[in-house]
């Protein structure tokens, strides 16, 4: 696929030129606009991730509130809550643990969705099930009620009318519209919850905690996001587990060691194509090993991976697979991404007593996501001692299942999160001393800049839908990318339009 390159300097010039466009239609009193801009800013700065919050779209925000809203100085009925969800959509996010200890805590929400569905289709029917029939949870479905501005009022009357003393915002990096109203309540207590701790997001001077689920997390808000330290609370969480229908896997899956992996695409993308390497060392080794792959994004470099190294019969893409637990049952091994390691995956495969085949570069490691309970070493530093591992762990059933009873006891399950968000709940939680670690941001952006000009067509997805036919004028490399691309964009929307899944075992 033919692409021209961006430099740094032109997509800082790009996102540079949105935030203004924000600032802009803010003071010519465009409201509509200026929030579609400030999306549009958050979206391309967490696809280009050189930076971890903005203070000019920060203020913007609080500006927007302001204008819109009186603020508000009510401080909320005790052990009454709103939880904001984003996502909306099952397994994705932390949604369900949430509401399980709530529930279980017999607390009283108000639940708000903000979307309609996810944006790939997932279903939210395990939500819906956890959510009706409660008597002390209400429903708010956001999306309903049209434009920015709609939204906005209904969302400040909602929480002036239930008064809830804790909001819990669980939000896309790009959300505008729930910070603009939870500005105007300083008195309720906002918690973040950091699902996206690698990355750019909205809300910073929102918030008055956020929430990590490891130490990466906690040091990026610190030292990036400029959040107090006093603010920024370790608050780590477990997988959900659910007795579900198993889908199957491949007849040729019989007899044969499963190896399982998964996670958006560009987790496993790098200039040296490690991920690729090691997995083609473990096949090329073991005759006996298969792999699954569940992911979504951009899957054509694994295709033309697979299709390089003729293992069409060895390895399967299978897109999202809502039996994500009797996956985990049923296969053998668990291979982290790399070079960015998968988190809810890790604890799923711990939680399930799966050993965990995870390489680390040193600068992050899976065991600050799986070791909530306890710590214990998973992660191989070389790939010479990744393979070695690999090898031990497929050539012997004894010593799998040793590790994968070993990774098991690593991991807090349900009923210490729910402890935990009690104790949190009533101002009495103090968890585990979170510590800064060393963090290499120069090396982790650079991932994120291959990607985004290797891998990905973040930057003219979002720069198109929202500039249009001005985004030639203004940016013409995105237009003659966009052109470039097109193809893949439109064969990509049918296939999923047709519920054709890439499947190579037969």
């Amino acid at each position: 696929m033919f692409k021209l390159i961006y430099s740094k300097e032109e997509i800082d010039r790009y996102y540079d030129y949105v935030v203004t466009l924000a600032q802009k239609a803010f003071y010519a009193n465009n409201i509509k606009k200026s929030i579609s801009n400030i999306e549009l800013a958050a979206n391309l700065q967490y696809y280009y991730n050189s930076i971890y919050t903005d203070m000019r779209l920060e203020e913007l925000i609080l500006s927007i509130s302001r204008k819109l809203l009186p603020v508000s100085l009510i401080s909320g009925r005790k052990k009454r809550y709103l939880f904001y969800d984003s996502l909306g959509a099952d397994r994705q996010g932390l949604t369900q643990q949430y509401i399980e200890a709530l529930n279980d805590l017999h607390s009283e929400y108000l639940f708000v969705f903000e979307n309609e569905s996810d944006a790939r289709g997932i279903k939210r029917d395990e939500i819906l099930s956890m959510l009706q029939d409660k008597s002390d949870v209400r429903i708010l479905e956001l999306w309903k009620f049209g434009n920015y501005e709609n939204q906005i009022n209904i969302l400040y009357n909602a929480i002036m009318e239930y008064s809830p003393s804790t909001i819990f915002m669980h939000l896309c990096p790009q959300s505008c519209v729930p910070l603009v109203v939870f500005s105007a309540f300083p008195n309720i207590i906002k918690y973040q919850i950091n699902l996206t701790d690698h990355a750019f997001w909205l809300g910073s001077k929102v918030l008055d905690y956020s929430l990590e689920f490891r130490n990466y997390g906690y040091t990026v808000s610190v030292e990036k996001r400029y959040i107090k330290q006093s603010k920024v609370l370790l608050f780590p969480y477990y997988p959900v587990v659910q007795e579900e229908f198993f889908e199957g896997f491949p007849l040729q899956a019989k007899d044969k060691i499963v190896i399982f992996s998964g996670g958006s695409y560009y987790k496993i993308y790098d200039k040296s194509n490690t991920y690729f390497e090691l997995l083609k060392n473990m096949l090329l080794e073991n005759d006996n090993a298969i792999v699954l792959f569940a992911g979504f994004g951009n899957e054509k470099p694994f295709l033309n991976f697979i299709h390089e190294n003729h293992f069409e019969d060895r390895i399967v893409l299978s897109g999202y697979r809502k039996d994500i637990n009797e996956i985990f049952k049923n296969c053998d091994i668990y291979m982290n991404t790399f070079p960015l390691s998968g988190g809810l995956m890790s604890q799923y495969a711990a939680i399930h007593s799966k050993p965990i085949l995870a390489l680390s570069d040193g600068k992050r490691a899976v065991e600050d996501i799986v070791c909530t309970r306890k710590y214990g070493k998973i992660s191989c530093y070389s790939k010479d001692e990744f393979l070695e591992e690999a090898q031990h762990l497929i050539s012997d059933v004894n010593y799998r299942r040793e590790k994968g009873d070993f990774m098991r006891e690593l991991i807090m399950g349900k009923e210490q999160f729910k402890e935990n968000l009690n104790n949190l709940l009533n101002n009495r939680y103090l968890g585990r001393e979170p510590k800064i670690i060393p963090v290499d941001y120069e090396s982790f952006f650079n991932t994120y800049y291959y990607r985004l000009n290797n891998t990905e067509y973040a930057v003219e997805a979002v720069m198109c839908k929202s500039l249009k036919w001005k985004v030639g004028l203004v940016f013409p490399k995105v237009l003659v990318n966009t052109l470039c691309i097109l193809p893949h964009l439109l064969m990509g929307k049918l296939r999923k339009k047709k519920g054709i899944m890439r499947t190579y075992w037969h």
